[in-house]
């Protein structure tokens, strides 16, 4: 999922394990040399196929009107991240989001009609009920949506206020760019997103643990003047008593 004008490689979702890491023949980019192979030896014995897939950009079609619909909801786009790599019912994705069972059942029925998220088989619940687990079928990495950027935003702002706050990395900074450095700084920047994004398996061949971590990027040009529609408030911006 992609919001315009946001730089590639933002806000979307990356295939579960089950769907064994979607890739699609790719085009953008494939005509230059890959970083990895203009290191030097040291690295040569790395597998050829990390080579490979920092290479290329990811090729993604534009939404129908109901992918974009279904991706429009800050709700929704946190059920797709709680349903990344484990399946979950409605029953535990209305107690993770706070929703009452028929509002969240309602989400995850639109997100399911249009193929963001995939019917597992039926299992025994609480009390010997029936119950679907859900899973992200990675659709979504593969979408341009448009602009939902308020939605990605709000998402991103529950997920993280909800981590531990030990944990939490974030960083803001500003730079002096030409068009050609941010052209590179974006292209940089999604080759590494999608460098780590394609080994989301939790499985690892050396036995290694892996947890489930969220990467959010944003990048924009410095304005000196705000939208209408900034969203300004807090005890810093209050404005001094007129008389």
């Amino acid at each position: 999922m992609n919001a315009k004008p946001a730089m590639p490689g933002e806000g979307r979702e990356g295939p579960p394990p089950s769907t064994g890491r979607d890739s699609e023949p790719l085009t953008r980019g494939a005509e230059r040399p890959t970083r990895d192979a203009e290191r030097p030896t040291r690295d040569a014995e790395r597998p050829t196929r990390d080579a490979e897939r920092v290479a290329v950009a990811i090729e993604r079609r534009d939404a129908t009107d109901a992918e974009a619909k279904a991706l429009a909801s800050s709700v929704r786009l946190r059920i797709l991240r709680l349903c990344l790599n484990e399946a979950l019912t409605n029953r535990e994705i209305a107690e993770a989001t706070g929703l009452n069972p028929a509002t969240s059942l309602h989400h995850v029925r639109m997100l399911a009609d249009t193929g963001f998220l995939a019917a597992q088989e039926v299992r025994r619940g609480r009390r010997g009920a029936r119950e679907i687990p859900y899973l992200a079928t990675g659709k979504s990495w593969f979408i341009d949506a448009g602009d939902v950027t308020n939605p990605m935003i709000d998402a991103f702002s529950a997920e993280f206020s909800a981590a531990p706050y030990e944990e939490r990395t974030m960083s803001r900074m500003a730079a002096m760019l030409t068009a050609e450095e941010v052209d590179e700084f974006r292209q940089r920047l999604e080759d590494l997103l999608e460098d780590f994004r394609s080994r989301n398996s939790a499985a690892r061949s050396d036995g290694a643990e892996a947890r489930e971590w969220a990467v959010f990027v944003a990048m924009h040009p410095s304005a000196r003047t705000s939208s209408p529609g900034d969203r300004l408030g807090g005890p810093d911006d209050e404005q001094p008593p007129t008389r």
